[in-house]
């Protein structure tokens, strides 16, 4: 029984992160869409263009990758 609680605490930790992951790419989509808008545009966007934002996304990305590597390897470890 301690065995599978680490695995179901594991795989928690996976899906949330993959879908912590979707939604924070869901809300830049969201707000890059209302700086093209001239009525909407705040200071911020014309901060996080270019290269700003590809290194956002980036960086989370690798960041997803890297939660669910050290989860899969907690799962796999102590499971």
């Amino acid at each position: 029984m301690q065995g599978s609680s680490k695995v179901i605490v594991g795989i928690v930790v996976i899906f949330l992160s993959i879908a912590m992951l979707f939604y924070i790419f869901y809300r830049i989509s969201q707000f890059s869409e209302q700086c093209k808008v001239s009525e909407t545009m705040t200071d911020i966007c014309n901060k996080l263009t270019g290269p700003t934002e590809i290194m956002i996304i980036l960086l989370l990305i690798i960041s997803g990758f890297i939660i669910m590597i050290v989860s899969t390897g907690y799962i796999l470890l102590l499971g």
